[in-house]
């Protein structure tokens, strides 16, 4: 085993068993609880570290399932690291510290799951325009009324594929800008194998 796939490893074992011993009481509900964990780690040791091909109907959807599970798991981290921090706060007050360490599983599971779906629903809706004006004391008057388009944060992959990055496309281009720049989280995945996603933006 790589070094790459070692440490992935590691982090998500840690991660398991840390939401694990927090969250999930019987064998039933610790198995449930390493289900995304799996997911996650099939992607970086099975596909991107042999270099297999994700055409087929399977791939796509183990694809899928495990980038959608990579946002859940960051949530209920998030909040189990919440809730732990909310036990500590009431130790010093029972009733306070009881609610917490039992209505807190629920709250935290079922916040996880309305995040990733607010989450979903924001990401499917489409990309919006902010516009921003920014003053520049001193700026050349040739400049005055300079126009850039800044695109970030497409995360193209299974879920956001080339149809979306086309409307970002034609959206940029309806701006007539002076200047677009892109500045970061553009693919999740292989840059090769997700060219033909984001060549609208060529």
């Amino acid at each position: 085993m790589s070094r790459f796939a070692l440490v992935v490893t590691a982090m998500l074992g840690v991660t398991y068993a840390y939401v694990a011993s927090r969250l999930a009481h019987g064998m039933v509900a610790a198995l449930a609880l390493a289900v995304p964990f799996i997911l996650i780690w099939i992607m970086p040791i099975i596909y991107w570290g042999t270099g297999r091909s994700r055409e087929g109907f399977i791939d796509q959807l183990v694809h899928r399932a495990s980038y959608l599970s990579m946002a859940w798991v960051s949530f209920i981290l998030v909040f189990t690291i919440f809730r732990d921090l909310a036990l500590m706060a009431t130790s010093w007050t029972p009733a306070a510290h009881d609610l917490v360490r039992t209505a807190g599983i629920p709250v935290v599971l079922g916040g996880s799951l309305v995040a990733i779906a607010c989450g979903a629903v924001a990401a499917f809706r489409g990309p919006r325009i902010e516009r921003v004006d920014i003053p520049v004391p001193g700026l050349h008057p040739d400049l005055d009324g300079f126009r850039i388009v800044q695109i970030s944060d497409l995360h193209v992959g299974p879920n956001i594929g080339r149809r979306y990055v086309q409307r970002v496309a034609e959206m940029s281009r309806s701006l007539n800008p002076d200047l677009v720049v892109l500045t970061g989280d553009i693919v999740d995945g292989p840059v090769p194998r997700l060219t033909p996603d984001v060549e609208p933006l060529t």
